[in-house]
């Protein structure tokens, strides 16, 4: 049962993007590659009331898996009641992956203060909370509009794929009042965007969604229907053929 509720959560979109969000804090931190020093630095720029520092302090506690998720939790909270959204976003990441502790409802929660503060991330997982109903009633409508809001205004590629995903489901469950054709052509247009915004699922579902429903060709417009000449435009040879039919007469 154990290994089938991992693979249920593995197949979770919300608990893999959870995970890559986790996954991203801790290559970035591996690009940067903290001397102990440094990361005391860090502690100290915290206690200072700098809250990215607390950020990136409980991102590097949360690389070493002996440290207890309840002080990598401190940090990332702290970070987040300081203004940073990064904080708010990691903590709700690192409480849906289960590396600290938390439930879906205050996952919720910091998600959508990270998104109230300006991180897209942070409305692309409000939006997918939303209309999954992880953490909070389900809302499909709202949901989809947060994502499509992230996309649009934010120029958030996940939030696109993520719409288009969305749209693809209400479309399966018969849930859109619209005909097939215009939901395609919905779905196309944000795989699309989400692609060209730089994010490279995106761009591989668009090019596997278009073999499986090629877009349609537009319809030629049939041409007018051929009118006769007035007898003024009448063509040389016939109006002088029409003459000397007449004088023959």
């Amino acid at each position: 049962r154990e290994r089938e509720a991992g693979h249920r959560q593995s197949q979770d979109p919300l608990a893999k993007m959870a995970t890559n969000e986790v996954d991203k804090g801790s290559q970035a931190l591996e690009k940067e590659q903290f001397t102990v020093e440094e990361g005391l630095a860090l502690r100290t720029q915290c206690e200072m009331g700098k809250g990215q520092a607390c950020t990136t302090f409980g991102l590097l506690l949360g690389q070493d898996a002996e440290v207890k998720g309840k002080r990598v939790a401190k940090f990332l909270r702290t970070g987040c009641e300081k203004g940073d959204a990064n904080g708010c976003l990691a903590l709700s990441a690192f409480q849906l992956a289960g590396r600290v502790p938390g439930n879906p409802k205050t996952a919720f929660d910091n998600s959508v203060t990270a998104c109230r503060m300006g991180a897209m991330a942070g409305c692309c997982q409000t939006g997918m909370m939303m209309f999954s109903g992880t953490g909070v009633q389900q809302d499909v409508t709202r949901g989809l509009g947060v994502l499509l809001h992230a996309c649009d205004h934010g120029k958030h590629g996940q939030s696109c794929f993520q719409a288009a995903s969305a749209v693809g489901v209400l479309q399966h469950h018969g849930l859109l009042q619209e005909e097939e054709s215009k939901t395609m052509a919905n779905i196309r247009k944000l795989l699309m965007k989400g692609c060209k915004l730089g994010f490279e699922p995106s761009c591989t579902a668009f090019e596997e969604f278009s073999k499986q429903y090629p877009e349609p060709l537009p319809e030629s417009p049939e041409p007018p229907a051929p009118t006769a000449a007035p007898p003024s435009q009448a063509a040389p040879g016939i109006a002088a053929a029409a003459r000397t039919d007449a004088s023959a007469e």
